[in-house]
């Protein structure tokens, strides 16, 4: 009763009628031998005469005498090459409706390295770059493969220059546009080292700067853009990252020296490590090849890629 008034449910009706009567004519015409369309549609019409100017419901088989003898008239046999092409066709829709869409998300730039990272299934919504956006709407970790930045000696530090992440005066993690690298300031060597413009870290400014954090036990860098619903997982002494959803939950690591104040000479940015300890970078230059970590107050200067080192810029 809910569509009765519709007029658009009357017309379907109608019209599913007449298919059917259509059909079944046809069904008729190919039952019988030879050829009988004038005969069946003498049939009809003397159907249609007896029923003439009688108020009756819509009745299957009875209803638009004049479609269905035009429609008997013009009807030939099918082919047997016209019954394959249309199951040939039926066949193709099907397998093209069944398979599984894939959804690439591209991490990185023509001017970097490149990581692809392919699921099956819907497409998330996300933006690739989803790509990273993307992606992660499906809120499933991704691995990806680190890589390692390639820097020059003569490389210019960024506008507000590398940040010390964390130390403990025995082991320092830092970044900058160029990268995010953990030395070990006893043996001035390079531990690790990510490139960070591959993943969109890269932004030391602005909406998409990217906040760095630690798990409890600093194994862990959190690396998250901050107007991505996703951050990315390394673990740095594994050389193992991974790309997941942000997650409220998780318990980061907080430097306890954080609000001590410093003395009016330290530059910034510096970090605090422990009572009246604190460190900052410097360069002569402003380049990568005379970065050092240095510690206020004690002469500690170390060169983070000396010349004679294996992770020497070159």
């Amino acid at each position: 009763m809910l569509h009765w008034f519709n007029p658009l449910v009357w017309l379907c009706c109608a019209l599913a009628f007449r298919d059917m009567e259509v059909s079944c004519d046809e069904a008729v015409l190919r039952s019988l031998e030879g050829d009988c369309r004038a005969d069946y549609a003498a049939v009809l019409l003397a159907l249609a005469e007896t029923h003439a100017g009688l108020l009756h419901p819509l009745a299957f088989g009875e209803s638009d005498a004049g479609v269905r003898i035009k429609n008997i008239l013009r009807w030939r046999a099918p082919h047997r090459w016209m019954t394959l092409c249309g199951i040939t066709a039926l066949l193709l829709m099907t397998m093209l409706c069944a398979c599984r869409q894939t959804d690439i998300g591209i991490i990185g730039g023509a001017d970097g390295s490149t990581a692809i990272i392919v699921s099956e299934g819907a497409p998330p919504s996300t933006g690739a770059k989803s790509e990273k956006d993307a992606s992660q709407a499906a809120g499933e970790p991704r691995v990806l493969t680190p890589q390692v930045p390639v820097l020059t000696a003569d490389q210019p530090l960024g506008a507000d220059g590398p940040m010390i992440d964390w130390t403990d005066g025995d082991t320092v993690i830092f970044h900058d546009y160029f990268g995010l690298f953990v030395v070990d300031l006893n043996r001035s060597e390079v531990l690790a080292a990510l490139d960070l413009a591959v993943l969109g870290c890269d932004a030391t400014q602005g909406d998409d700067y990217c906040e760095v954090r630690f798990s409890l036990d600093r194994q862990t860098i959190y690396l998250h853009p901050l107007s991505q619903p996703y951050h990315f997982a390394y673990r740095w002494r594994g050389n193992s990252l991974r790309m997941e959803q942000n997650d409220p939950d998780t318990a980061y690591y907080v430097n306890p020296y954080a609000e001590s104040a410093p003395p009016a000479d330290v530059p910034s940015p510096y970090y605090c490590f422990k009572d009246g300890c604190y460190a900052y970078l410097v360069s002569d230059d402003w380049t990568v090849g005379t970065l050092c970590y240095t510690e206020y107050g004690t002469g500690v200067q170390i060169p983070l890629f000396p010349s004679d080192s294996s992770t020497d810029p070159s």
